[in-house]
């Protein structure tokens, strides 16, 4: 405390003033900030999950297309199965780079939300990084997918054809195919609008004036 009565209290970046210089707690974090963080928070989580499935399928489809070519001499009818596994081999190693860029930008939105919700400087701004990042990944992310579903087509088309019942097999692949591209391209966009939000919302006046109060 300062020897001069005075003299104007010193200011704690971490406490919100009011009037009469008297100081209450932390300041609240406002809803908009709390809901975006705890979201990152959960898709981090749910996106180291993801990326690590990748990875492990990448050499799991390896062993699988081993077992089919196995299966498919004793039983003509495990042809189709193979085929399919066949038709998604060029794809496995861009996958595979894709889920080990999605497991660093997961850590880092795990990271950047626990580090916000735990009041510390460098979790805003390494959320709000990744939250760049993470836009840039889904336009990558979506285009890959669809160039891979449409190049696949004709062949698991083929290889549906090769079962029991070709003509409806090729109506549920076509169903199928349509459905995985619509929702593929719903979901990207869900996303990327989210974090467009989160970019704008941490860098507005009201986020920053709440992140200025982190110590």
């Amino acid at each position: 405390m300062s020897d001069n009565p005075f003299a104007s209290p010193a200011q704690n970046p971490g406490k919100a003033p009011v009037m009469g210089g008297v100081y209450q707690g932390p300041v609240k974090a406002p809803t908009v900030i709390s809901a975006i963080t705890i979201i990152a928070l959960i898709l981090g989580a749910f996106g180291l999950l993801g990326s690590c499935t990748t990875i492990g399928g990448f050499f799991v489809a390896k062993q699988m297309t081993s077992m089919f070519e196995d299966m498919a001499e004793e039983n003509p009818q495990m042809q189709a199965q193979l085929e399919l596994q066949r038709a998604q081999e060029p794809y496995l190693l861009p996958a595979m780079v894709i889920g080990i860029v999605n497991f660093f930008l997961a850590s880092g939105l795990l990271i950047g939300s626990i580090m916000t919700l735990m009041r510390k400087p460098l979790g805003p701004s390494l959320l709000s990084k990744c939250f760049v990042v993470a836009i840039l990944f889904c336009f990558a992310r979506l285009i890959f997918t669809i160039v891979q579903q449409f190049m696949m087509k004709d062949a698991m088309l083929e290889a549906m054809q090769q079962g029991p019942n070709p003509e409806f097999a090729g109506q549920i692949m076509e169903g199928s195919f349509w459905f995985g591209v619509i929702f593929g391209v719903v979901m990207a966009l869900v996303l990327i609008g989210f974090y467009v939000f989160g970019t704008m919302k941490f860098g507005s006046d009201e986020g920053k004036r709440y992140f200025a109060t982190f110590k």
